[in-house]
């Protein structure tokens, strides 16, 4: 009898309820993760997007339910750890990607590596630019073996890095604070790379050591050496990344017209 008399959910109410679990979601690791994050003089990753946007410009954002209720054993990874989307910048439409350093210090777990390949996958097919706002510990070591070993997994991404600039498609690596171990490859394989003065840093690992002279490189100088080696116009002082993010995207070409004639590139990665 009370199941009869009880009042059946509607369409109306379970679309509200979808609303506020995608509210909370776009929270990412919630009021103290954010409140940490500006005491270190740093944005969030949604607030980095949205001065990165042109002024009135829609953000399609994908994957914002990936990793939902996963990985409930290391505690709530909401949008498995990353902003991805497409946007406009420069009036150039771009998929952006962007580490939330709120949830577990932006680590990556398999569920991460699966929506930035999809982000890559998109950018590929779509000639969209890539930027990477990048703010990552690397890798989720608990979970390590279930990131790295399949050739759908960790390495992809890097593989990935490698075709989209092959095909002309540029890609822009915004460093805007720990940028550790794994989460150090993929900005070093881009075309451009910036760094925001005084919260940008990048190692190769947890100590930053030269692997061939086996010195320490100091902070100061990690910004010129990865400027020399990987940047051909590099702008020698820092300045907001996204006047540079706008600076490049103007000059944007069609990757038809700079691929090689004899260069047959893959359909999609």
């Amino acid at each position: 009898m009370s199941s009869r008399t009880a009042k059946a959910e509607t369409l109306r109410d379970r679309c509200g309820k979808i609303r506020a679990e995608e509210e909370r979601l776009r929270e990412g690791g919630g009021k103290a993760g954010q409140e940490r994050q500006h005491k270190l003089g740093r944005l969030v990753a949604r607030e980095r997007i949205a001065r990165l946007l042109d002024r009135n410009s829609n953000f399609f954002e994908i994957g914002l339910w990936a990793a939902y209720k996963m990985y409930e054993q290391w505690g709530r990874v909401p949008a498995a750890g990353a902003v991805a989307g497409i946007g406009k910048v420069a009036n150039v439409p771009c998929m952006i990607v962007a580490n939330d350093a709120t949830v577990k210090a932006g680590a990556f777990f398999p569920q991460t590596v699966k929506k930035l390949i999809r982000a890559q996958r998109i950018a590929f097919e779509n000639n969209l630019p890539l930027i990477y706002l990048v703010d990552s510990a690397g890798v989720f070591l608990p979970m390590q073996d279930e990131i790295f070993p399949d050739e759908d997994d960790f390495g992809r991404i890097f593989r990935n890095n490698s075709v989209i600039s092959a095909a002309g498609i540029p890609q822009f690596a915004a460093i805007m604070g720990n940028c550790v171990a794994g989460g150090a490859y993929l900005p070093v394989l881009c075309d451009k790379i910036l760094m925001t003065e005084g919260s940008g840093r990048l190692d190769r690992s947890s100590i930053r050591k030269n692997s061939a002279a086996r010195k320490c490189i100091p902070r100061s100088a990690a910004r010129s050496i990865f400027t020399k080696r990987t940047m051909k116009h590099a702008w020698k002082n820092c300045v907001p990344w996204w006047r540079c993010c706008q600076k490049l995207t103007r000059k944007v070409q069609c990757p038809l017209t700079r691929m090689p004639r004899n260069q047959v590139m893959p359909s999609t990665i």
